[in-house]
């Protein structure tokens, strides 16, 4: 119980870091997206708070899945 802090802050670098590699291997729309994506948004719903189709909304989160495979293997 006492590293419980501990523990929390040391998941919530690793996180921060994750997160930064991600952001630095996609693009900004590709990013808007993910952010969105891994919220639990639909395409749909996604297109719509981008202003694109939800088609390229899905093209996005198929490169988005190909590079992040790709960087966390």
């Amino acid at each position: 119980v006492n590293d419980e802090p501990a523990h929390s802050l040391i998941e919530n670098e690793s996180l921060e870091r994750i997160d930064t590699i991600i952001k630095g291997n996609l693009s900004s729309f590709e990013y808007r997206v993910w952010c969105l994506y891994a919220s639990g948004r639909t395409a749909r719903d996604i297109g719509r708070l981008v202003g694109k189709s939800e088609k390229s909304v899905s093209n996005a989160v198929y490169r988005i899945r190909k590079k992040l495979r790709a960087l966390l293997g």
